[in-house]
C-alpha cells in the first residue's frame, strides 16, 4: 500500500505538472506562488486525481479532508520547491514520504514559531535536532515590540509530529507540552524578563482548517512568562546549563510524582505573576517543597536554616538567614493579614512586598539549582546532606 499511494501521488503531481506548465512562470518561486492563488478553486480534474482520491477515501480519508487536507497541500509542497517541474528525486522522495505517512499513520508535521524578548549572544541554540533557538530576521521583527524590549529577539523554530483524528482534529498535547518545556527551560535557566508573541503555527497535512495560520506581527498577543526586571540574555554559559537542564527537565516536569517538579512550576509560576503577593506564595510553597521536607515543627526556623545553608555552604551564613526569615514572616503576613513587630500588628508595604518577592525567587532560583546539582532525584538525600552540614557549624536563632 505505501508503494501504491507514493505512486499515486507522484502521479497525480505530474498530471497538475502538465495543467500547470502553461500557467506559472518556471524561474520565479514567488511567482509561482502568486499564480498558483489566481488559479481557479479546484483542482485539475484529471484521471490521476480520481485515482489518488480513491486510495485515500479507501485509507478511510473523509471526503471533506481529500482535497484541503491532503491534496492541495501536497501540490503546495511540490510547488514550494526549487524546481518542481524537474521532479528531482532527491527532492520529491522525501515529501511524498511524509505524505504517505500522514496518510497511513494519520501523523503529521506540527512547524510552529515564537517570538522571544532575548538578547542572543550566541548564533543559534539546539534544544534538540528540530528545536532551535535562532537570530530573528527582519519579517518576524515589529517595531513595538523592538522599542518596549530595546531588542531584535530571538525565535524558538520547531517542529513536531503529531496525530489527527477521523474528523481532522488535530491532537495539539505533544506539540503543547514540547513547546511549553522549552519556555519553561528558559525561565528556570536565567531571571531576566521573557516575553513571548506566537509568530506562525502550520500543519501541513489531515485538518479542515488552512493548512497555514499566520498570526500578525503587529498583533499584541504577548504571553508573560517571566517580568524579571533585567534583559534575557542568551549566552555561551547560559547554554550550558539549558542543554545540561534539557534531557531531564521531561523527567521533571511531566511526573507528577517527581520531587522537583511542584518548587520549578511554582519559581515558573512566580515569575509571571502581575502582582507580588501572589508570586510571593508561590515561592514560598516551591521553598518549603525543597527545605521543610520531613519537617513538623520549627518552621520558620529551619526554613531560614536550610535555605542559607544551601546559599552559603562556606562561610557566614547570618545574612541569608535573617532574610529567608523575614520571606517566611511576610510569606505568613500574605496568608494571615498581617506580621507581628515586637509585638504589635503591622501591614505590609508595597516596598516590603517588592523586596520580598526579590528575595523569594532569587533564593528559590538558586536553591532548586543546587538541589538539581546534587545528581539525585530524591529529596531526602539532599536534606540529609543539608542537615549533615548544619550540624557542622549551625547558625543559631538570635
Amino acid at each position: 500500500m505505501p508503494d501504491e499511494l507514493n505512486t499515486a501521488a507522484l502521479a497525480f503531481l505530474k498530471a497538475e505538472a502538465k495543467e500547470l506548465e502553461n500557467v506559472l512562470p518556471k524561474v520565479n518561486p514567488l511567482m509561482r506562488f502568486v499564480s498558483d492563488r489566481l488559479r481557479p478553486s479546484s483542482l485539475a480534474d484529471t484521471t490521476e486525481k480520481q485515482q489518488l482520491e480513491q486510495l485515500l477515501a479507501g485509507k478511510g480519508i473523509r471526503s471533506e479532508l481529500l482535497e484541503w487536507g491532503y491534496m492541495r497541500p501536497l501540490r503546495q509542497k511540490w510547488l514550494n520547491l526549487a524546481d518542481p517541474f524537474s521532479f528531482n528525486e532527491q527532492e520529491v522522495e522525501p515529501m511524498l514520504n511524509e505524505f504517505v505517512k500522514a496518510v497511513l499513520e494519520k501523523k503529521v508535521l506540527v512547524k510552529w514559531r515564537d517570538w522571544l524578548s532575548i538578547r542572543l549572544k550566541t548564533e543559534k541554540f539546539m534544544f534538540e535536532e528540530a528545536m532551535v533557538i535562532r537570530p530573528s530576521m527582519s519579517n518576524e521583527q515589529t517595531t513595538w515590540l523592538s522599542e518596549l524590549f530595546e531588542v531584535s529577539g530571538a525565535v524558538l523554530d520547531f517542529q513536531v509530529e503529531c496525530t489527527v483524528d477521523y474528523d481532522g482534529a488535530l491532537n495539539e498535547e505533544k506539540f503543547t507540552k514540547l513547546r511549553r518545556l522549552a519556555l519553561s527551560a528558559l525561565v528556570l535557566a536565567y531571571p531576566g524578563h521573557l516575553y513571548v508573541n506566537p509568530l506562525q503555527s502550520e500543519v501541513v497535512y489531515g485538518t479542515s482548517i488552512t493548512s497555514s495560520l499566520r498570526i500578525p506581527i503587529s498583533s499584541r498577543s504577548l504571553e508573560v512568562m517571566s517580568r524579571g526586571e533585567k534583559p534575557y540574555i542568551l549566552n555561551a554559559s547560559l547554554v550550558n546549563r539549558l542543554r545540561e537542564l534539557w534531557y531531564k527537565l521531561a523527567e521533571i516536569m511531566w511526573s507528577p510524582e517527581h520531587d522537583f517538579r511542584l518548587p520549578a512550576q511554582r519559581l515558573i509560576d512566580g515569575v509571571a505573576r502581575k502582582r507580588d503577593d501572589d508570586a510571593i506564595v508561590d515561592y514560598a510553597i516551591g521553598l518549603e517543597a525543597l527545605l521543610l521536607h520531613e519537617i513538623n515543627d520549627e518552621l520558620r526556623y529551619r526554613f531560614a536554616l536550610r535555605g542559607a545553608t544551601v546559599l552559603v555552604w562556606d562561610g557566614d551564613r547570618r545574612e541569608h538567614f535573617d532574610k529567608l526569615r523575614h520571606f517566611y514572616d511576610v510569606r505568613s503576613a500574605i496568608v494571615h493579614g498581617s506580621y507581628k513587630v515586637k509585638g504589635r500588628k503591622q501591614k505590609l508595604t508595597q516596598m516590603e512586598l517588592a523586596d520580598a518577592r526579590s528575595t523569594g525567587e532569587q533564593a528559590l532560583r538558586n536553591i532548586w539549582w543546587w538541589f538539581f546539582d546534587q545528581g539525585t532525584s530524591k529529596l531526602e538525600d539532599v536534606t540529609h546532606k543539608i542537615d549533615d552540614r548544619i550540624l557542622e557549624g549551625p547558625v543559631r536563632s538570635v
